[in-house]
């Protein structure tokens, strides 16, 4: 992994809601201009379905010092002290001395995270859901994560698609039309400024009293967040293979999750990046949260999209890569024997993107090293993310609307 180099000059020294008057006070107009913009945040148009008449994440008459307690420095944030880097802070990216963690130095401007709450807007870590969201309480719901590449929201209609074809398996309302939807997700990563990053969208089943069957006219829970990347990507991971133990919906992309937890602790307590599902016949499925891909003697492998997989965005788009640069491919079932002999593995996901996997299992992917089928691919996929223009009928942060 890559060092961080430190920037050249620290940002503003932020202390609550106050600006640094000392040294630094040159820098005050822009540490204003943050603090206003924050505060902007809680005065937002409303955003909201006509239907819904107020936010689930504040309860009538708690403020924010009850709620909240002491202000002060959060964690990985020293206050009056030099910008944090090293672990968890990525791509030129500095957490603001006793500033917010939800508010992150880029070099040039302060970002903060953002979170949308059943239409209100407020800096990631001060949103607040019911804990009675069914959500919280049954895993009910459905959920999408995007990629943010270079101020730009990739294959996010693709991404609804997929969210509505999930709604669809679990009867689950959206809480708006689909067009409707994508607005408001374009809205939030446009207020948001982040150029490199994760755009996560939930949908719950809404909330009310604990019940198994829930009842009719509950209005959906609808959640979005926008975040930075905190580290830069990977070139290459190491895997293992694990029992299939999820439920037989994997085409739904649900937030019932705990089968993928379990795999990813499982892989970290083997010292290893990925895990891999096999199913009781033999056969490779998935990774835990990544579709996964072999080369053998030039032929590119991958499991079919037949309901034990989740079809990944990501996926799609270096099917057709391949297609184009003449890659020949078979998407047939892959017993496990095959796949660990294969001259080459990798995974495909929205935030890895495409990244060579070279041990498995203890040994060496062919040579130990990426190979050429993978390479081209992982370089074909990142051209594509920067030609990519998203097609609105809207104003776009990346400033245009043609295709690809």
């Amino acid at each position: 992994m890559l060092s961080l180099p430190r920037l050249p000059v620290p940002p503003p020294r932020l202390t609550g809601h106050d600006v640094d008057t000392g040294a630094g006070a040159g820098r005050g107009s822009r540490a204003r201009a943050v603090l206003r913009r924050r505060e902007q945040l809680h005065t937002l148009s409303d955003l909201r379905p006509k239907s819904q008449t107020r936010p689930l994440f504040l309860p009538a008459g708690v403020d924010r010092a009850s709620r909240d307690g002491p202000v002060g420095p959060k964690p990985g944030c020293r206050a009056g002290r030099r910008p944090v880097t090293g672990s968890g802070v990525g791509r030129g990216e500095e957490c603001v001395p006793g500033g917010d963690a939800a508010l992150c130095w880029t070099g040039e401007i302060l970002v903060p995270e953002l979170a949308y709450v059943n239409g209100v807007i407020t800096p990631l870590e001060e949103a607040r859901v019911s804990v009675e969201d069914r959500g919280f309480q049954f895993a009910d719901g459905i959920y999408e994560v995007a990629k943010i590449f270079d101020g730009k929201l990739i294959d996010l209609d693709r991404h609804l698609a997929r969210l509505e074809n999930s709604a669809r398996m679990l009867e689950l309302p959206l809480p708006m039309p689909l067009p409707e939807l994508g607005r408001t997700c374009r809205d939030l990563h446009a207020r948001s400024g982040i150029e490199d990053g994760v755009f996560y969208l939930q949908v719950t089943r809404g909330a009310c009293p604990r019940v198994h069957a829930a009842p009719p006219g509950l209005e959906p829970t609808l959640v979005m967040t926008t975040r930075r990347l905190s580290r830069p990507l990977p070139e290459k991971i190491t895997a293992i293979t694990v029992p299939n133990n999820r439920w037989k919906m994997c085409a739904c992309k649900a937030i019932a999750l705990l089968p993928t937890v379990l795999a990813k602790h499982a892989a970290v307590k083997a010292g290893v990046n990925e895990a891999i599902f096999v199913g009781d016949d033999g056969l490779v499925l998935e990774g835990a949260s990544d579709n996964v891909f072999c080369v053998k003697d030039g032929v590119l492998h991958t499991p079919p999209a037949d309901g034990r997989i989740l079809e990944g965005i990501t996926r799609g788009r270096v099917l057709e890569l391949a297609e184009e640069r003449g890659i020949e491919v078979r998407v047939a079932p892959l017993p496990l024997d095959e796949f660990r002999a294969a001259d080459e593995v990798f995974l495909t996901s929205s935030v890895l993107t495409v990244v060579p996997v070279v041990a498995l299992d203890g040994r060496p992917v062919g040579d130990g090293r990426p190979g050429p089928v993978s390479t081209v691919l992982r370089e074909a996929y990142w051209d594509f993310m920067r030609r990519f223009r998203d097609v609105t009928d809207s104003p776009n942060p990346s400033g245009s609307s043609s295709p690809a």
